[in-house]
């Protein structure tokens, strides 16, 4: 593997971690449940979210924030990213892919993606510096 990619690999797996923790996590207390997911009887979360939809995010955000040069633009990006993530969620319910429960706020969401971006790209920051 290149040098260049370990720092994606990493972030991309980080992310494969944090978010399947953080989803069983949070279906654990009822906030939200996966109505339509593969294997339901073995996996309470959609797996294909975690494996494949995760993954191409933090990629695709990780490589825009390394070609936006300033940090202000950078913080920006992960806002507007922030909420797109809480609009697709939306979209999600009314498809009929999720439920939320009555006690979740879809701020919630825009928050924890901005902070989930934030760690990913310190992480991916973090490896480029120290591992290459």
């Amino acid at each position: 593997m290149g040098k260049k990619r370990l720092p994606y690999v990493v972030a991309i797996l980080a992310s494969v971690l944090i978010c399947t923790y953080m989803e069983l996590f949070f279906s654990g207390l009822g906030f939200y449940t996966f109505l339509q997911r593969p294997f339901p009887h073995i996996f309470m979360i959609d797996i294909r979210f975690t494996l494949i939809v995760i993954p191409v995010f933090t990629m695709a955000a990780i490589y825009a924030l390394t070609i936006i040069s300033k940090n202000l633009l950078r913080l920006f990006f992960i806002l507007i990213i922030s909420f797109v993530a809480m609009l697709a969620e939306i979209i999600s319910e009314h498809l009929g892919l999720l439920a939320h429960s009555l006690s979740w706020s879809h701020a919630y969401s825009f928050f924890g993606y901005m902070v989930f971006i934030l760690v990913l790209w310190g992480l991916y920051r973090w490896t480029e510096r120290n591992m290459l």
